[in-house]
């Protein structure tokens, strides 16, 4: 018996003195990098940018379609928006972008004041900022400033057909008016829930205007992308997007324009090509317009991969 207990005794004072493995101390690179985005590759959507992505990326769309006027005896109104734009990754992680786009296109103005126009729009430049979570939700923001490179008068068939232009995408509408400078301030949150993913952006434009009425006035946007990822290179989905002028000089009638864009994107590679439809469920930008309705493309070129 007492030989027993001495056994027993001397088998616990070993395990408690048996040397345990020390636990691996995380180094500063592995907290820092806790916080990689942990997505896949998204197919881009049209409107918005991929929020995360890992390349530069080189984005053509283009817009085309027609305007239906409220007036029955002047003809439908061709109308086209195009877009060369450019983003860059900064940096070896996905956190910091700059960018820029150049926006050009032309109407015929719905008015009847002339005929049709093609202009080139005001460049944007912009810095974007990216707070992913350790989980699939991830935030970000952006500041964007307009510059006054529209070289056309405002007034008259130029300014008519740049607005009809500007109304295949309401939120954008300062690219087509020509003196001013815009801040534009934004928001982004995306959530992927596969196979979903759903993106919001809702910014504040604070705009000077040297020529107008008004020096100084204010408008807020709101875009939003809902997509259905059917496999890892293809998404059916659909955009909307709102503007609201603060303006006390514009009547509340037409202080909101909607549009909504049904589409699908396919991932190819290197290249992302997108294709949708484009409407204004009620209020156009212009309030000559009665409707509009146009189909868009886009290729988006990742370089650098």
């Amino acid at each position: 018996m007492r030989l027993t207990r001495a056994l027993s005794l001397a088998f616990g004072l070993g395990v408690v003195a048996w040397p345990r493995p020390a636990r691996a101390v995380p180094s500063v690179h592995d907290l820092v990098q806790v916080d990689e985005p942990p997505t896949p590759r998204l197919p881009t959507p049209l409107s918005l940018p991929e929020l995360t992505h890992d390349a530069t990326h080189v984005t053509l769309t283009s817009s085309v379609g027609r305007a239906r006027v409220e007036d029955a005896t002047r003809p439908s109104s061709n109308v086209g928006l195009h877009r060369a734009a450019v983003e860059v990754l900064v940096g070896p992680r996905r956190r910091y972008y700059l960018g820029a786009v150049v926006p050009f296109g032309g109407a015929l103005p719905p008015d009847g004041s002339g005929g049709a126009k093609f202009l080139v729009g005001n460049v944007e430049a912009h810095a974007r900022v990216v707070f992913p979570l350790p989980t699939l939700l991830a935030f970000g923001a952006q500041l964007g400033v307009v510059a006054p490179t529209a070289l056309w008068d405002r007034n008259g068939a130029a300014g008519s057909a740049g607005r009809t232009a500007a109304s295949l995408e309401p939120t954008d509408t300062w690219h087509f008016s020509p003196g001013v400078v815009a801040l534009r301030p934004a928001f982004d949150m995306r959530l992927l829930r596969a196979p979903f993913v759903f993106q919001v952006r809702q910014g504040l434009d604070v705009v000077i205007d040297s020529s107008g009425s008004e020096r100084a006035q204010t408008a807020g946007r709101l875009l939003a992308y809902a997509g259905v990822l059917v496999s890892r290179r293809v998404a059916f989905s659909i955009e909307a997007s709102q503007l609201y002028l603060f303006s006390a000089q514009q009547p509340d009638a037409s202080r909101a324009a909607f549009m909504v864009a049904p589409g699908v994107r396919l991932a190819l590679g290197s290249v992302d090509v997108g294709a949708a439809l484009v409407s204004s469920l009620f209020s156009p930008l212009v309030p000559s317009v009665e409707q509009l309705l146009a189909l868009r493309l886009s290729l988006v070129f990742r370089l650098g991969r």
